[in-house]
């Protein structure tokens, strides 16, 4: 630990994406340690280190293929990741843990610092039952959909705490059972720091009547 912040672990299945990275950010311009625990690209090292980060790659990368591939590919990550996050957390005692959906059930990895008394942090990206049905164009009622929703729900009450990114998500939470005081609204915001205006964008107006319209959505 800093003596500013604490040690953070952040695990998702899929290859560190923009939303994680933005989480990562800011926790690291509070003057948090941060490790991620991920899938890997090709090309990419196993682990990988930028002062207070440290990227740790499973050996498991994704691709798009059938059922059977996405189930191998998840309980292999979870497998990988929960070993990694147990020797992780003997070595470093991480303060807070923060697992990253979807899936849901990637919050298992964070089972052995949650038997030892760390917070987890269950941050619900997706609502996995509706992504599913959209992927696969099926109804809400599919035996796998339910079976998911039960998934969410477990994950959801393993977790010490839940966010997502929008009411309507958290209200689908809630009213599949979830307890609402677990979960908490944060809603996805840009760092402004990639988006500076152009010098002739920041004037009141174009001088050819156009308008440059930003949408953070």
């Amino acid at each position: 630990m800093t003596a500013q912040g604490i040690r953070i672990c952040a695990v998702r299945q899929f290859p560190f994406d923009t939303h994680l990275k933005r989480e990562v950010d800011a926790l690291l311009d509070a003057g948090h340690v941060v490790d991620v625990v991920c899938m890997s690209r090709p090309g990419e090292a196993r682990r990988e280190r930028r002062g207070r980060l440290t990227v740790w790659r499973m050996p498991i990368g994704h691709r798009r293929a059938g059922a059977l591939r996405y189930v191998v590919e998840h309980a292999s990550f979870v497998a990988a990741a929960a070993l990694t996050v147990a020797a992780l957390h003997l070595r470093r005692r991480f303060e807070v843990v923060q697992v990253n959906s979807p899936p849901d059930s990637v919050v298992l990895s964070a089972l052995v610092p949650k038997l030892a008394g760390t917070p987890v942090l269950l941050d619900l990206v997706e609502c996995t039952p509706e992504f599913f049905s959209t992927r696969f164009g099926a109804e809400l009622n599919h035996p796998l959909a339910r079976v998911l929703m039960a998934v969410e729900q477990g994950a959801i009450r393993f977790a010490d705490h839940a966010i997502t990114g929008t009411r309507q998500m958290r209200e689908r939470f809630v009213g599949r059972g979830a307890d609402a005081g677990r979960i908490d609204v944060v809603l996805n915001a840009s760092d402004e720091r990639h988006f500076a205006p152009a010098p002739d964008l920041a004037r009141p107006a174009r001088a050819d009547g156009e308008f440059t319209l930003i949408c953070n959505g």
